[in-house]
């Protein structure tokens, strides 16, 4: 029945996903609609490389693998991260390849996402640090890339570079707004203090606390974990967290605002035990984008291969895996 649930939202997935190609391709608004379509390719293409890695089934990889080939297509290079930007194909591309035994075509891909570094790293940037749109999102794609393929295929100096690049940024808000002793690392987005996953700073602390971030012990101590805990008292009697430091509304609960983003970040740094006691329940709504790997049927589906090796499971373009070998399930067809 599992199968069947994945091979049926598989196939509607496919359907759609050459309906809406079709469709911009006849709009004007094509050159705006672009960094959608590569988007939805890479959620894709995430997806089939998830379900080759719970089923080694070596169709999944070739389908990732057609995926990322329209999306390496598209780059356009305004846009640097994992999930929004040219980072995430370029990535993907170097893993897929990889498991292909493509060398030549996966190096090609690191050295291009590498070449990147320059407008992350630079002072004159005005790049955020966030995860889908900044400097934390460029990061998760270095490490993704030597999480999947090794340590070494991504050179420790780029990491530490991206790392410093970011903490620098924190350090800098912080004295800005006066609060180096309650936060030493401070970061906003379109000037707002965010605290979610995506947006906030809840996504950029727990990009600093992974172990393949290298990140030094005195910084985790004495910056990384004060601003943590200057965060979590920001919590709502609900255990929902607010959007910004600034929104006192509790009204957001979902992975780019709110609790189930935050509680990610909590996880990383071993304070969540009782908070997670302690849960409220939450209305949802209709996504948004009903096909999309984090809002729709690409989510369910992700979830569901997820279910066949739990033990492997992690939550898409956010989590990284705790070993490079990939799980495979009994097929039950």
């Amino acid at each position: 029945m599992l199968i069947w649930l994945l091979r049926k939202g598989l196939y509607v997935l496919d359907f759609h996903t050459e309906v809406f190609r079709d469709n911009i391709m006849m709009t004007s608004f094509f050159i705006l609609c672009l960094s959608l379509f590569t988007l939805k390719y890479l959620s894709i293409a995430l997806l089939y490389l998830q379900l080759y890695r719970v089923t080694c089934d070596q169709s999944y990889l070739l389908r990732s693998l057609d995926y990322v080939k329209r999306t390496l297509r598209n780059l356009n290079g305004r846009r640097v991260t994992f999930l929004c930007g040219d980072a995430g194909p370029l990535a993907v591309g170097a893993v897929v390849y990889h498991k292909l035994k493509s060398d030549c075509e996966s190096q090609e891909c690191i050295t291009k996402l590498l070449q990147l570094q320059r407008t992350i790293v630079s002072r004159d940037s005005d790049l955020p640090d966030e995860l889908l749109y900044g400097r934390a999102g460029y990061l998760y794609a270095l490490l993704y890339v030597n999480t999947e393929i090794g340590p070494g295929a991504v050179c420790e100096s780029a990491i530490k570079e991206v790392v410093s690049a970011i903490i620098e940024s924190g350090k800098a808000l912080s004295r800005e707004e006066k609060k180096v002793e309650r936060c030493p690392l401070l970061f906003q987005w379109h000037k707002k203090q965010y605290v979610g996953a995506a947006h906030g700073m809840a996504g950029i602390y727990y990009m600093l606390m992974q172990p393949a971030a290298k990140v030094d012990q005195e910084t985790l101590t004495e910056m990384v974990k004060p601003s943590i805990d200057y965060m979590r008292h920001k919590r709502f009697r609900s255990g929902n967290y607010p959007s910004s430091l600034s929104n006192e509304t509790d009204r957001l609960v979902h992975w780019c605002h709110g609790a189930p983003g935050v509680i990610h970040m909590l996880m990383q740094a071993h304070k969540f035990a009782e908070w997670c006691l302690d849960y409220g329940a939450h209305g949802c709504r209709i996504p948004d984008r009903p096909y999309s790997l984090f809002e729709g049927m690409a989510g369910t589906v992700h979830f569901l291969s997820d279910i066949l090796a739990p033990e492997a499971s992690r939550f898409p373009a956010f989590e990284l895996s705790s070993s490079q070998g990939d799980t495979k399930v009994q097929k039950d067809y």
